[in-house]
């Protein structure tokens, strides 16, 4: 048995002779939540399980006692939701190893000495909102190819490029709930490059250079003599310099700074000739990841597919033979898609974790990356409702057999609890998110429509119209409620189909209606004046029976619409009852009784 005690019913408790705590009982004994977990995830096929338990007995054979999970990213701009793979999955996969007892980190390197290979169309101003640059061609011209810790914030909120980009994630990440619920540590290449960190591991590379071209010669055809750059001196930037001569004993290189292709871009240099530190550059890509792992004494990290047929191929040996390491659990994703379209900061295709927690719940967001990595997922906007909807059946089930009414998979315990960080002591009573969309879009300022991923403080005015839309259905005035209010109506203006968006006719328009029109409308109008109490199901059985009892739905249902919200599509007939309320919706009509 299975028995979350502050769930259980009196009776439950009484016979098992329990007292209400905070506890579970399970198998005869009285767990705490997260040991109850621990329980749960011996059983689990779940797949961050797997890999957490393919860590831990990788962590024992080398005798560690810290097991490390790392995921990064380049803050050349927006991190948006397929790039966010790399964190949340990390998350997952570190969470378990830490509530399976074990000591872990989560290390989040932000590349920041890379260089800038053109810049995106779209960017995140300081609240992580999307908006145009405007200044992409001018930035273009200035600062193509240096490294991105040296590009001016075009916000001025923050000292560089990369230091207001990576602000945006860490509130992200907090909003997420992942720095808060594990080890989280945060590491700048910049920092370890200019402090001498790495110098140790670069000066190897770089006297391992022969071995590292051999290795690269066999996936690449151009192989540079140097597997490093350096930031010039004269021009500051790094994607064009390379270095000819390596003097390990000053620790120092000469290089030139001339054009350089990097992937489908050419990088111009300035010409100039010097020597500098090895302090003042970077390895290149398949080097420094080698190095990254060797430093962090990486165990698993998370990579996209692209990620996984090209540079795991080159990496993997470069930390076997140049620094004799074994290379980190690969944990391998696939790409994400939005409305069937690859995500591009370039094209201004790009959704960002800001803008998914602005239309859904943290738990909901979590949720979307918790379905096998190897999986591809198109999200389709128009479809957030749906997975709202499969998440709070998910919570329900979960919730439900806690209380001890049902029996669910251990999968599925595991998934709530990782996305929700806890266990409520109560069934939430949650709106209906495609309800919850339409009411909104009646009940609220538009003001509460801005940054609806931050919390804010509803007016006395505003709360009372929401407790009379909320009460006709039944639905507390709570904060969950508020906040999927915001987010539904957010959704709906922004993302939702042209049925959802809805504004109340008030003003008569010629509507030709026939006698039977005439009739099923007055006979609507009798039963909402009759109508008790609002129920979404019986509410729409009763007015389609009466609509098709008196005339053709096909005909009638699109002159409703129209006398309602001027337009011959809608949502649910009842969900705008419920908005509105009967009255309002009663004294639309009434307009319309006399054709």
């Amino acid at each position: 048995m299975e028995l979350y005690l502050p769930l259980a019913k009196d009776e439950k408790l009484k016979e098992l002779g329990l007292e209400r705590q905070n506890k579970v009982y399970y198998n005869g004994k009285l767990l705490t939540i997260e040991e109850y977990i621990r329980e749960k995830l011996k059983d689990s096929d779940f797949w961050a399980v797997k890999i957490a338990l393919e860590a831990i007995e990788r962590a024992k054979k080398k005798n560690k006692d810290l097991i490390t999970v790392r995921c990064a990213n380049t803050p050349t701009g927006v991190l948006h939701i397929g790039n966010a793979n790399d964190v949340i999955r990390a998350y997952f996969i570190a969470k378990v190893i830490d509530i399976l007892g074990y000591n872990v980190r989560l290390v989040f390197t932000s590349d920041d000495r890379d260089p800038m290979r053109g810049f995106p169309s779209k960017i995140a101003d300081k609240y992580g909102n999307i908006v145009d640059f405007k200044e992409k061609h001018e930035y273009e011209q200035k600062y193509d190819g240096f490294p991105v810790a040296r590009i001016p914030d075009p916000f001025k909120c923050h000292s560089s490029w990369s230091e207001h980009f990576i602000s945006i994630y860490f509130k992200e990440f907090e909003l997420l709930g992942i720095i808060d619920n594990i080890r989280f540590e945060y590491y700048s290449p910049s920092i370890l490059y200019n402090t001498g960190l790495w110098e140790n591991l670069v000066k190897k590379a770089l006297e391992n250079k022969d071995k590292i071209n051999e290795i690269l010669r066999e996936h690449k055809e151009h192989v540079r003599e140097y597997p490093f750059s350096v930031i010039c001196e004269n021009c500051n930037r790094i994607g064009s310099t390379h270095v000819i001569n390596y003097n390990p004993k000053t620790k120092e290189v000469e290089y030139i700074c001339e054009s350089r292709h990097l992937k489908k871009k050419t990088i111009q240099g300035c010409g100039y000739k010097g020597k500098t530190t090895i302090r003042n550059g970077k390895l290149d890509w398949y080097v420094e990841w080698a190095m990254d792992w060797a430093y962090f004494d990486t165990d698993v990290e998370p990579m996209g597919k692209d990620h996984y047929v090209s540079s795991w191929k080159i990496s993997p040996k470069i930390a076997k033979e140049v620094f004799n390491i074994e290379p980190p659990i690969p944990v391998v994703y696939e790409f994400f898609t939005v409305d069937g379209k690859k995500m591009s900061g370039s094209k201004g295709n790009i959704y960002n974790l800001t803008e998914f927690l602005k239309i859904m719940e943290k738990e909901v967001v979590l949720y979307l990356y918790t379905k096998r990595p190897t999986t591809h997922r198109d999200i389709k906007m128009e479809n957030i409702p749906s997975l709202v909807k499969e998440y709070d059946e998910l919570e329900k089930k979960v919730l439900l057999h806690l209380s001890g009414e049902n029996k669910i998979e251990n999968e599925e315990i595991i998934v709530y609890y990782l996305t929700k960080g806890s266990i409520p002591k109560e069934i939430p009573k949650k709106i209906e998110y495609s309800t919850a969309a339409i009411i909104g879009q009646i009940v609220l300022p538009k003001e509460y429509l801005i940054n609806t991923h931050l919390p804010i403080k509803f007016e006395e005015e505003v709360l009372e119209r929401i407790k009379r839309a909320f009460d006709r259905i039944n639905i507390p005035l709570k904060d969950y409620n508020l906040e999927r209010l915001r987010k539904a109506t957010y959704w709906a203006i922004t993302y939702g189909p042209e049925r959802v968006k809805i504004k109340p006719n008030y003003e008569r328009i010629t509507i030709p209606l026939d006698k039977n029109e005439l009739q099923a409308l007055e006979k609507i109008i009798e039963y909402l004046e009759k109508m008790k109490h609002y129920d979404m199901e019986e509410i729409q059985t009763s007015i389609h029976n009466i609509i098709k009892e008196h005339t053709d739905p096909k005909k009638f249902y699109p002159k409703l619409y129209k006398m309602l919200i001027n337009k011959e599509q809608g949502p649910k007939i009842a969900s705008l009852i419920i908005a509105l309320g009967k009255e309002e919706i009663i004294k639309i009509l009434s307009n319309y009784q006399k054709s």
